[in-house]
């Protein structure tokens, strides 16, 4: 199952699952928005989300962590990944939204985390059973990103 935003990354997707031979798409990769899931409370046991909660606003975020709880069985576990400040251009607990200026996601938000803003995040939906903060060091040119690889359970 899958939900984005982007009609074009939903026929990807469809696409490229079809060539692994799945079928019944259409209503398991769906165009939609992050606030308005449409499955079952209680539908998902596990759930992964990957550079999505960090490309957005906070408030969509936050509404979103809140949608995903709702279709997720108490105690299903949630894998996300969230760029941290800990980087080149920012301070380690640096947390906040910036505009992207850089072509590939030009004008598109970027959501800084630190731990306090990952708690407000999760809130009385989820708790964190596992929190790796990744260092990535760019060896050809300098600089580096760090992310937060956390495993959360549905309270």
């Amino acid at each position: 199952y899958g939900i984005d935003l982007s009609e074009t990354a939903i026929m990807m997707a469809r696409n490229w699952l079809f060539s692994c031979g799945m079928s019944d798409l259409d209503s398991r990769i769906v165009q939609g928005d992050v606030r308005q899931l449409p499955w079952d409370n209680g539908f998902f046991e596990f759930a992964v989300s990957h550079g999505v909660l960090d490309s957005m606003p906070l408030e969509i975020s936050r509404a979103a962590c809140l949608e995903l709880a709702r279709v997720m069985i108490p105690g299903g576990l949630f894998y996300c990944d969230l760029i941290s400040g800990d980087d080149s251009s920012h301070a380690r607990e640096y947390s906040g939204a910036e505009v992207v200026r850089t072509k590939h996601e030009e004008n598109t938000v970027q959501l800084y985390f630190n731990m306090q803003l990952i708690r407000d995040l999760i809130r009385d939906c989820f708790s964190i059973k596992e929190c790796k903060l990744i260092r990535s060091e760019d060896v050809l040119f300098g600089g580096y990103h760090s992310r937060y690889h956390l495993v959360l359970s549905r309270i």
